[in-house]
């Protein structure tokens, strides 16, 4: 449980086209389109403040309503996760490198080392666009998958040469599929070249939330080999300001 749980979480936040891409396509103007489609290359982002999401889990039959934050400070990531298990308020805080887990009745732990750098260098140049950042991201065409009658076209991403998510992203492979037909992307996977297993994602639902001015996709269906979860989201703000408290060792 608890592994599919991370496994999902880290392929949420990790995050997040007119006809098959053709040689005049490159994996750029997908992605551009994609910026176009949702709002992000009209969004104003301070990337000094943080992120704020609200969604409901449901794993394996058990419905968890989740809280996350995300602030990253010179590129050091601090991430609260509130987890409401059966009753239980399971929590998760990252502050730079040191990171924690805290569970009713076993009381507070450390975040494993590999989990730790794992989380942190997916995060290191989290914002709203996330996936989509061609500032720290580069893309190339990748192979096209039809789901549910659709062609959508396959852009692999890669962190950027010399930044933060350069080494992150050599340990697995994220390839995002675009619909030609909305320029959304529809679905995600992401393939471990450690363990050799494949995360795969279902984006739906695409909306605005709030004030903001940004479409992002309000169902996830996140299929792991550990079992299938579902994240349904309630709440997205940016822009947010979090007191240095929220990223404290748990108690």
């Amino acid at each position: 449980m608890k592994k599919l749980i991370l496994s999902a979480a880290l392929l949420l936040f990790a995050g997040f086209t007119a006809p098959t891409a053709s040689a005049q396509q490159s994996a750029l103007d997908i992605v551009n389109a994609y910026n176009a489609a949702t709002g992000y290359d009209q969004a104003t982002i301070d990337r000094t403040k943080g992120v704020e999401m609200a969604m409901t889990m449901d794993v394996m039959g058990m419905k968890m309503p989740m809280a996350l934050f995300v602030r990253i400070p010179e590129s050091k990531p601090q991430i609260r996760v509130e987890m409401d298990m059966m009753g239980a308020q399971m929590l998760m805080v990252v502050n730079g490198d040191n990171g924690w887990v805290s569970i009713p009745g076993q009381g507070v732990s450390e975040i494993p080392g590999e989990e730790m750098k794992q989380m942190t260098g997916q995060f290191s140049q989290f914002d709203i666009s996330s996936m989509s950042n061609t500032d720290v991201f580069d893309f190339e065409l990748a192979d096209t998958k039809t789901v549910n009658g659709v062609v959508l076209q396959g852009v692999k991403i890669t962190g950027k040469a010399g930044s933060p998510l350069e080494q992150a992203f050599q340990k697995a492979e994220y390839i995002g599929y675009y619909n030609p037909n909305t320029h959304l992307m529809d679905m995600m996977t992401m393939h471990s070249r450690e363990t050799g297993e494949t995360i795969s994602m279902e984006l739906k639902n695409y909306k605005t939330f709030g004030k903001g001015t940004v479409k992002l996709p309000s169902l996830m269906i996140v299929d792991t080999p550990q079992g299938e979860a579902i994240a349904a989201i309630t709440k997205y703000n940016y822009n947010q300001d979090f007191p240095d408290s929220l990223f404290a060792k748990p108690e």
